[in-house]
């Protein structure tokens, strides 16, 4: 539909570039707020990794930028601001492992704070979400969980038990250790990881087309960064690749949802339509008349 929707006859004016800015910021702002105070650490988690991919590749892509402008100030200024970049969040990463797994006195503290105490308990799976998850992954010495329904069946390891089914086929393979952090009358319809929900619904099969979307979609994101000559364009499909990472990896302990789903899938699309109009990506279609290119 966008093919033939009717295009801008002008630029737009620079006050209208603004609004559009200033609206746009609002939002950021907005999603980011509500992240946060969700205290949910899956989408921290996504933020995170979706941030540094997005910086990361932001720094790396401006030093090519900068070295075919004959720009070799800002290419040396890009180059030291990577390197910085790189050392703030090895220290970060180092930070949350030694946050997580430490017993240092520094760490109690922060480990009680609203908020940042979330961050101490990451690798926690004595109580709390932690514990839910581990047993729902693993179960108990009464009842293998997610793992053991997997494996149950080789019919249904290979083609899954079918869409919206863990509620009714996990039954059997519920860990009783479950009813001590959750309601008794609940019963599992997500595993809190998507990659195990992927294979418990869609099976093996289904695993492997995800992975192999995944892996098709870095592999056109990668081309289109490398091959686009226009520096918007660049930026702009770093930020869809970074939005997709950060999807995937909060996806590891969350479940995704219409919204994010949504999200996932006009994301891809963007980047294929941003390939598309750059002449990097071209798909058969009658309306551009002429056999396209992967």
């Amino acid at each position: 539909m966008m093919l033939i929707l009717p295009r801008r006859a002008d630029m737009p004016s620079r006050l209208s570039l603004w609004l559009q800015a200033g609206g746009a910021a609002l939002l950021t702002l907005l999603l980011l707020a509500a992240i946060f105070f969700s205290q949910s650490r899956g989408p921290w988690l996504g933020l995170g990794v979706g941030l540094f991919v997005f910086i990361s590749l932001l720094l790396w892509r401006s030093q090519s930028h900068a070295k075919v402008h004959n720009a070799f100030k800002l290419k040396r200024g890009l180059q030291i601001a990577f390197g910085v970049w790189m050392l703030v969040a090895v220290a970060g990463i180092a930070f949350i492992i030694a946050f997580n797994v430490s017993d240092d006195p520094m760490f109690k503290p922060l480990r009680n704070m609203p908020y940042i105490g979330r961050l101490g308990s990451l690798l926690d799976a004595t109580e709390g979400t932690g514990r839910v998850r581990y047993l729902i992954w693993n179960g108990d010495e009464y009842a293998g969980g997610a793992r053991e329904l997997i494996v149950a069946d080789p019919l249904h390891t290979v083609v899954g038990w079918g869409p919206e089914s863990m509620f009714v086929a996990f039954n059997p393979f519920y860990p009783p250790t479950l009813v001590e952090v959750e309601s008794r009358g609940a019963s599992p319809d997500r595993s809190h990881n998507a990659f195990l929900d992927e294979i418990v619904t869609k099976g093996v099969l289904g695993l492997i087309s995800y992975l192999f979307l995944i892996f098709s979609y870095a592999a056109l994101s990668w081309r289109l960064m490398r091959h686009s000559h226009e520096w918007p364009w660049q930026v702009f499909f770093i930020a869809c690749f970074s939005a997709v990472i950060g999807h995937i990896f909060e996806g590891v302990t969350g479940i995704p949802i219409v919204a994010t789903l949504t999200m996932l899938w006009v994301t891809m699309a963007m980047t294929v339509v941003g390939g598309m109009l750059t002449g990097h990506a071209l798909l058969p279609s009658p309306l551009l008349g002429e056999r396209g290119r992967g």
